[in-house]
């Protein structure tokens, strides 16, 4: 009886952890601006936020793009997908939210479609000697 009902309250506790979503405790949403805690509360990002804001409003993203320094700024891109083939694009300078791309057509790669490279293209006459 008593094994039933601990597998029980397991079982809710379980269920209640992946029904919210929540990535963030209040206390670590203290830290920012009012406008920012309801953004993250909502899901949303903004321009400006830091790269911690976005962790907790969206969650980890799916790859991290780090790229040469073109300008003074360190640059990230952070890739979040949505059903395997759109992506949105989140754009980091210094650790702040620069650019958002979204709805960009994810391209799978070659060796995802069994093909390392494209065929060479052989002459229609190379055969026919």
């Amino acid at each position: 009886m008593i094994r039933k009902l601990l597998l029980a309250a397991a079982a809710v506790l379980v269920i209640s952890c992946i029904g919210d979503g929540v990535r963030y405790s209040p206390y670590e949403l203290q830290v920012f601006p009012h406008d920012v805690q309801e953004q993250i509360k909502n899901g949303e990002v903004a321009l400006g936020m830091s790269q911690q804001a976005v962790r907790f409003s969206w969650g980890a993203p799916k790859a991290v793009v780090i790229k040469d320094k073109i300008t003074d700024a360190y640059t990230e891109e952070w890739i979040y997908t949505r059903l395997r083939v759109f992506a949105t694009k989140l754009v980091f300078s210094d650790g702040k939210l620069s650019g958002i791309i979204s709805g960009a057509k994810r391209r799978r790669p070659l060796t995802s479609l069994g093909l390392r490279k494209a065929p060479e293209q052989q002459p229609a006459d190379a055969g026919q000697q």
